[in-house]
């Protein structure tokens, strides 16, 4: 195989793990549908959990993943308030409920914990718990429904519980203060720390009556002295990770975005909105089948043929022998890389055949690209003459993953 793709997908892994989202900016913008996940809590023992509202609309599919039972269960959306960001789900399993706290015994400076899932892709996947204070009975912009409080939350969190000492529910965590409204404070160097919302016990328990969904509150002990393991041991079989996902795209060209798997939402969480966009493009194009390798993102479009003289590709694509699938490729980095002959590039566009009998590769055209993702300016292309086609330059690949990956992709749908 090329050089650099040996080299760096050597130790390449599939990632299948779970993938969770949350807004960074205490404003409520509107999610991409086809991205959402987060957290929820339940709040009875029939299967009603709670979570965020942004975290399932438009949603076609929803799933309540259980970590101590390690089991997912698809849920139903029964009751939503869009102005509150409340959605309450229904799975036909029992749970464990928190109750809710009486906000009128909290006070201001008392220990507080949030619970959930953040960054899966970076943290792993099992339930996290963060300790702080209940800084204010104000959220964002002074709002009365909700409150400031400082345990770190970050992407996963969204949707999940802050709980008190005794772990009762104080409230859902809407978001945190990002870099992106730094501005407000009119001083470009005064960066938001630490600075997080909340939903409060008070404004559940209202949307929850509303409702006629039967849960438990307590008045809470402001002199218990909190113990985090003991506060986590008691919630985490109530606490779980929400997973939706939206309507399938249309066909291309009606300006839809199309489905999005696990592993591109995954990699669209550590992207700026640059690399974002270029890898939205990609899949636009026709790439997809996400394989990452270390910092190394490998994309695969199986929608090239060696017959259609259209293509931009067919000077390359006719030195494929007829016993190879063609397909094309974009090599990903995370950092600019340095060429020999003097340019630097992001990624590398790459047209090969692979033989599904061999497991043998053969690179026949290769494009240096500015950005990532196949971006922006060609820096450099190399393509194989007829004579080195003729003289078997095909080599096995020794990936495993990636083997499974390109039998998968290409020999299953021949």
């Amino acid at each position: 195989m090329l050089k650099f793709a040996r080299e760096n997908l050597r130790s390449a892994k599939i990632l299948l793990c779970l993938g969770i989202c949350f807004f960074s900016a205490a404003t409520q913008a509107q999610p991409d549908p086809l991205q959402s996940f987060g957290t929820g809590f339940a709040v009875t023992d029939t299967g009603h959990v709670l979570t965020s509202y942004h975290v399932v609309t438009g949603a076609r599919d929803i799933h309540v993943y259980m970590p101590e039972r390690d089991s997912r269960h698809a849920a139903t959306l029964i009751a939503y308030d869009e102005r509150a960001d409340f959605a309450l789900l229904k799975i036909d399993v029992p749970t464990e409920p928190l109750r809710i706290s009486d906000l009128s015994t909290v006070p201001v400076g008392i220990e507080v914990f949030s619970l959930g899932f953040p960054q899966p892709s970076i943290q792993g996947r099992s339930l996290k718990i963060t300790s702080g204070i209940l800084n204010s009975m104000e959220g964002w912009r002074g709002d009365k429904g909700s409150f400031q409080f400082s345990a770190p939350t970050q992407r996963g969190n969204s949707g999940g519980p802050v709980l008190t000492a005794d772990g009762s529910v104080l409230g859902l965590i809407q978001g945190k203060l990002g870099l992106n409204v730094a501005p407000i404070s009119r001083r470009p160097a005064d960066i938001p720390q630490n600075v997080n919302f909340a939903s409060n016990s008070q404004r559940i328990s209202e949307f929850l009556a509303s409702h006629a969904v039967p849960y438990q509150s307590q008045s809470i002990q402001p002199d218990l002295v909190p113990r985090a393991h003991e506060v986590y041991a008691r919630a985490k079989s109530s606490v779980y990770a929400i997973e939706a996902v939206g309507g399938k795209g249309q066909a291309k060209g009606d300006g839809r975005r199309p489905e999005l798997s696990t592993e591109v939402r995954l990699l669209l969480e550590r992207l700026d909105r640059e690399d974002q966009a270029r890898l939205l493009g990609a899949i636009q194009f026709g790439f997809e089948g996400v394989v990452l390798a270390g910092r190394e993102v490998l994309m695969l479009n199986k929608n090239i043929t060696k017959e259609d003289p259209r293509s931009q590709w067919n000077a390359a694509t006719r030195l494929i022998e007829d016993s190879e699938v063609a397909f094309a490729s974009i090599l990903s980095f995370a950092e600019t890389k340095s060429h020999p002959q003097g340019f630097v590039y992001r990624s590398v566009m790459i047209i090969a055949g692979f033989d599904c009998e061999t497991d043998r590769l053969s690179v026949v055209y290769r494009e240096y690209k500015e950005h990532a993702f196949g971006g922006g300016r060609t820096q450099a292309k190399l393509i194989r003459s007829k004579k080195e086609a003729g003289q078997g330059q095909s080599r096995e690949l020794r990936s495993e993953p990636l083997r499974k990956a390109l039998r998968g992709d290409l020999c299953l749908v021949r």
